[in-house]
């Protein structure tokens, strides 16, 4: 977790590479840290990083971030991005506070 604050958050420090960020992900995962999630839930402002930071905090299961994930996911600007949140809220467990954002997004589609 030091190397993901000092590289990773925003305004971090030591700025890391993509490659280093996903291979911290996939670790995190792995282990289930959920004393990664906050500082995780800080790194899902940057776009580059979001799909792995969503797939990772989905695969943690912890569940401070449902609220965080489902706000983003209702708000999401970038398409591609929505699929890897909605899979990451379904393993979170969230299903019915799914269907007001669908339903918004079909209006606009």
């Amino acid at each position: 977790m030091a190397r993901w604050t000092t590289a990773f958050v925003p305004d971090a420090p030591e700025p890391g590479e993509l490659v280093e960020a996903r291979e911290l992900l996939v670790a995190l995962a792995r282990i289930r840290a959920k004393t990664a999630a906050p500082a995780l839930l800080r790194s899902l402002a940057d776009v580059r990083l979001r799909p792995h930071v969503v797939a990772a905090l989905g695969e943690i299961g912890d569940g401070r971030a449902r609220e965080p994930l489902l706000r983003m996911f209702a708000d999401e600007r970038y398409g591609h991005l929505r699929g890897a949140e909605a899979r990451a809220l379904l393993r979170l467990g969230v299903r019915d506070k799914l269907l007001l954002p669908l339903t918004r997004l079909r209006r606009y589609a």
